[in-house]
Parts: structure tokens; sequence; C-alpha cells
């Protein structure tokens, strides 16, 4: 979706071309003026261009024999796990697992020296941006031997919103917008319990759960659900991109989201917490805060109990707090939007590093990054026996 909405902006004084299937989320619905290219079919991509990615070990890209040598590349890290070095994950709800996976990623020196390369090279070319600080921060650990430019490129959501008063209804309405995956499911969890017991104080609160995910990843969260009965909970699998702000305006008071989810409660002056990830069962107080309480255009930090825990819970105070001063809330939501994530920001700054953007397919190439190291092979040899390929989107590997 980031990629499909800035393609538009772009479009006054750029060629612009997005690379899908064509029945690819992008390859569907193609804006128009942006031209599009087929994945399946392209022979050779455009001459005199730039690359612009999400960052990845780059041996994952298909067919970069197809590109240019002197095609520019910008690598934009989206996802603080984009450039893990690791061959095994150690995030893990299983401290049995994520301690095997720690043993086990002895293995995996040869892949991690060639990370550590390509991020060294990528940052000295100015080809490297990240989209807030918890990205460039996981990053920055992962190699803590380079010393990588800080160039925060922060993501962005298309229109605003109108600005409103709170309904006065019994009930707050509540909501959380974002797919239900282990990173999150914890606080999801954690939220359900702090709003169940915040009724006592608040008065009615009503929660409407949008997203989906994998089957036993929801199972859990309505088991744990199950347990609380003073909230009212709905569970919504889907809305379409195009009805999500006609939803917001009209039937949400507060959100509660990590991410561009949350930019599209803050763009429409809605009252929003940034919801911050956790791998594990959040067994203190966390401190929710307003979006515009973060730091360094974060949209989420990995929970740490002492910086995101609290001795007495303080969310009660800010739901009785956005409900007396609704508008004012919701405009400091706005402001912090418009301010760092509106189009008008993130375009501005995303051609200033496209244009100063000095890596190529061809130095790339040179130096052997479109090279998997032996181990990263077999592995992936050894998993495409035990799945069947089936690509959905863009001309990246699974």
């Amino acid at each position: 979706m980031l990629f499909k909405r800035i393609s538009s902006y772009l479009l006054p004084t750029s060629n612009v071309y997005l690379v899908d299937f064509r029945n690819g989320f992008m390859g569907m619905d193609t804006p128009a003026g942006v031209k599009f290219v087929d994945y399946e079919k392209v022979e050779q991509y455009p001459g005199d261009s730039i690359l612009i990615l999400q960052s990845l070990a780059p041996w994952n890209i298909r067919d970069v024999s197809k590109f240019p040598g002197d095609t520019r590349v910008l690598f934009w890290n989206l996802h603080p796990l984009n450039f893990y070095p690791y061959i095994f994950s150690i995030h893990s709800p299983s401290q049995l697992k994520s301690n095997v996976g720690k043993i086990l990623n002895t293995l995996s020196f040869f892949r991690k020296k060639k990370l550590e390369r390509l991020v060294k090279y990528l940052s000295e070319a100015d080809s490297l941006v990240f989209m807030d600080g918890e990205n460039y921060s996981s990053t920055s650990n992962y190699f803590p031997n380079l010393d990588i430019r800080k160039k925060i490129l922060p993501i962005m959501t298309g229109d605003a919103g109108q600005i409103d008063d709170f309904n006065g209804g019994a009930t707050l309405r509540c909501c959380w917008i974002g797919r239900l995956v282990d990173f999150k499911i914890n606080i999801l969890i954690h939220l359900i319990m702090r709003l169940d017991v915040a009724v006592d104080r608040v008065g009615p609160i009503a929660l409407t759960i949008v997203g989906d995910g994998e089957p036993a990843d929801v199972d859990i969260l309505r088991q744990e659900v199950a347990q609380f009965h003073n909230i009212k909970i709905n569970f919504i699998a889907n809305i379409k991109p195009n009805q999500l702000g006609d939803f917001i305006e009209k039937d949400i008071d507060v959100l509660f989201a990590m991410g561009t989810s949350a930019l599209e409660g803050a763009s429409r002056h809605r009252p929003t917490f940034i919801l911050d990830y956790s791998y594990q069962i959040i067994k203190g107080t966390y401190r929710f805060k307003y979006i515009f309480e973060s730091s360094e255009c974060n949209l989420a930090e990995k929970i740490d109990p002492a910086l995101h825990y609290e001795v007495y819970s303080t969310l009660e105070d800010k739901l009785i707090e956005i409900k007396s001063n609704y508008r004012v809330i919701g405009s400091k939501c706005f402001e912090y939007w418009q301010l760092n994530f509106s189009p008008e920001i993130t375009v501005k700054k995303f051609i200033n590093y496209v244009d100063n953007a000095g890596a190529t397919i061809g130095q790339m190439r040179a130096q052997g990054f479109f090279e998997a190291d032996p181990l990263s092979i077999l592995i992936k040899k050894t998993l495409r026996l035990f799945k069947k390929e089936n690509p959905t989107h863009g001309f990246l590997e699974n």
C-alpha cells in the first residue's frame, strides 16, 4: 500500500513504474498515470532508473539480471527485522525455541558478514533509509561495528479527515486495527485486559478488533477474550482500504494501533494510542502513550519493561481526559501526523533521498551481494522441498 500510495504523488515530476504480478495488490489496482510492469513477463527493466524497495537480503531479489547495471538502488527499512542477520529466528514465545535459535545462529557467521558489508556499502552510498528510529536502532544493534548514517524517511498516509467532537454516547467506542500475528497478539491481549478493568472508572467501553491472522494466533486471542466480561468485543476480519476512512470517522472514538494503522486514526483527528510490540506475554503494567508522545517517528517499539512499564495505570486517566477534551487530543494527534507523516512531508524527503542515492545494481553485482552465503543457499533449497512456491507480490523470493 505504501509504494502504491506514494507513486501517485511522484507523477508530476517522474516516470513511475510499479512492479508486481498481474493479480497482485498493485497489479490489480495501479494508480492512474503510473506504469505497471508485469513481473512474470518483463524481459528488461527500464534504464536510467532507480529501484526502490523494502530492505532485504539482496540475494532474494529475483531476476536481478534484468536490471541494467547503472540502475541506482534505494533500500527503505520498514521493519526492524529487515536486515536480521541470522538464519534462525530467536523471536518466539517459547524460551526453549529462542535458546535453540541462539545456539544454531553461531552458524550464521558468513551470512552476517555479508549483510554487514552490504549495510556498510549502502549507508556510505546514501542508499539506505529508515522509516523511524526503531528501525535504525535495531539495524545498528545487529552491526555494532558499523557507523550507519541515520537517515529517517517516515512512511505516509493519504487524505486527512475532519475534526470532530466526542459523539457523546454512553459507550466509549475503542478500536484496534492490525494483523493478528505473534508480535502483536500480546499487546492486544494486554489492551483488552486493561480496558476491561478501566470500565469501573471510565464507564462503558466497546472494543472493535479489525484484523485477521493465522488461525492459531486468532484462536489464542479468542480464548483469552472469553475471560473478560466488562467490555463488549466485536471482531471484523477485514475492511477494504477505500472504506477504512469512513469506518474510522463514523464508528470509532479512540484508536489503538501500530504502524500505518495508527496514522489512519491520527490523520482523521481521532485520539490515537501508538502501541508497542512484544513476542512475550506482558507481565507488568504497560504505559499507553498517545501517538504524539512518540519520538523519532517511531510507530512501534520493542517493549522493554524498564522503558515501557509504569507503576500505576494511567490509561483510565487518559480515557477520561479524552471524553472531556476530545477535540484537543484529536487535534494534537492530527498535528503530529501532519508534521511527520503527511504526503507533503514524506514526498519531499523521499525525492531528496532518491536524488542522492548512489548505490547501483552493477556495483552490488561486482561485490557479490546478489549471491547468498552457502548456508542460506542450503536452507532455501531445503525449504523449497517442503513448501510450494506461490509468490503473491513484487519480484522477491518468499
